[in-house]
């Protein structure tokens, strides 16, 4: 598309990506954009598919004029999704931080986190809300589900529990989402 993405969505959508900093420079400075697409076959999973995905993207970012790619919620530097893409993808691991975009909020209640990037996995996005755990603990440990919960397969159920240890229970349950970009979320209590 010879033009950039409209309304200044991309400008917006950057200035949330904490992994990058360039990222807002990265976003005002695009002048045009291309879209990328990929459908799953019936013999195909969707992680195959984000795979092949995140590698066709890589190959469009090597243009010299790519300047980011905006997918996930947010808006990614063109050589740090490349980095992370060469670093994981290899390895038939999951890129959990380019495929799952996790926000950050915080407020008088305490942290809050969303995903943006479980549904394209058939998954419902997650949030943790006002938790007083501290926040790179909460980041870590909900990137690390999104990762286990993609490459398992694992579907999490209303009622059900969670933790990374037998004694470790934090309760999910499924209700109308606060932050996350969809209509219902599944929500940890980590407390």
């Amino acid at each position: 598309m010879p033009a950039p993405i409209p309304n200044g969505e991309a400008v917006q959508r950057a200035k949330g990506n904490y992994y990058c900093p360039n990222a807002v420079a990265a976003a005002e400075a695009h002048k045009a954009h291309l879209m990328v697409t990929v459908m799953n076959q019936a013999e195909n999973s969707e992680v195959a598919g984000m795979n092949l995905y995140s590698k066709i993207v890589s190959g469009c970012l090597k243009q010299e004029n790519a300047t980011s790619v905006y997918t996930s919620g947010t808006v990614y530097t063109a050589d740090f999704y490349q980095k992370v893409a060469k670093e994981y993808l290899p390895n038939n691991a999951i890129p959990i931080m380019i495929w799952v975009y996790v926000g950050l909020r915080q407020n008088e209640q305490g942290n809050q986190l969303y995903t943006s990037g479980m549904a394209k996995f058939g998954k419902d996005e997650i949030e943790i809300l006002n938790s007083k755990i501290n926040m790179g603990t909460l980041h870590a440990s909900l990137s690390s589900m999104c990762s286990y919960i993609i490459s398992s397969g694992l579907v999490l159920k209303d009622g059900e529990t969670i933790g990374f240890s037998a004694e470790q229970k934090w309760a999910i349950s499924h209700s109308k989402s606060v932050y996350a970009p969809s209509e219902f979320s599944l929500k940890i209590d980590i407390q």
